[in-house]
């Protein structure tokens, strides 16, 4: 037998009843509507780059959260620090290797458990920049044809080098040191086993041309001797 005696309302128990034809009630307590538990406040935190990342690269966090109702508050933490905003995201350029971020949520439900909620904690794993720099040996003015400076950035093991003239890429210049014969500015790229790279900053070298030297003769040629 099949009895529509009402619509439950969720989250509020209730008893049904029927009336027979004589007016009386009869109780079906076997439809007690049982309210539902409350919801467990969760949030789960990612980045948009997988780990290791290189020093100085521009990281951003995102909270998922879970039974967050419709206004919840986060507050972002590094090393158990506060920081950020109150905002499902977190954007990170100064990132240090073994940095933590984790994000604490507070529900907008009311009656919410586990509220307030932490996240999983991300560690950041940040392989540093090669050093870089660029060191000249000699003169950084001399004459054409010299070869008098040399300039070197270090050197450590797996990296590799391009050298530029100007803006423009040397070719097969890939050795720690290069020579410049011409007037230009030069710098370096250098990148290592982790694939993060520096440039250094320019050197600017002045190759001054040779001077011309002309002979002139004044009276007859050829000359004869007595």
């Amino acid at each position: 037998m099949n009895i529509q005696i009402g619509t439950p309302t969720l989250g509020v128990s209730q008893n049904f009843v029927a009336e027979n034809a004589t007016g009386n009630e009869i109780l079906f307590p076997g439809l007690i509507y049982p309210a539902p538990a409350n919801p467990t406040a969760q949030v789960s935190i990612a980045s948009n780059l997988t780990f290791p990342v290189c020093q100085g690269k521009s990281v951003k966090f995102t909270a998922n959260p879970t039974n967050g109702g419709t206004s919840p508050t986060y507050q972002w933490k590094k090393n158990n620090v506060n920081v950020g905003t109150n905002s499902p995201t977190y954007t990170l350029t100064g990132l240090k290797n073994n940095d933590q971020i984790k994000c604490i949520l507070t529900s907008s439900i009311a009656g919410a458990l586990n509220n307030p909620a932490t996240s999983n904690t991300i560690v950041a794993q940040i392989i540093d920049k090669p050093v870089g720099d660029i060191i000249s040996t000699g003169p950084l003015t001399f004459c054409s044809g010299a070869n008098a400076c040399t300039l070197s950035t270090t050197s450590n093991f797996g990296e590799t080098y391009k050298w530029y003239k100007g803006n423009a890429v040397i070719a097969n210049s890939n050795s720690p040191t290069y020579v410049p014969t011409s007037t230009n500015t030069y710098k370096v790229k250098v990148t290592n086993l982790g694939g993060c790279s520096k440039t250094s900053t320019t050197k600017s070298i002045t190759v001054n041309a040779l001077p011309t030297s002309t002979v002139s003769v004044t009276g007859p040629t050829p000359i004869k001797y007595k």
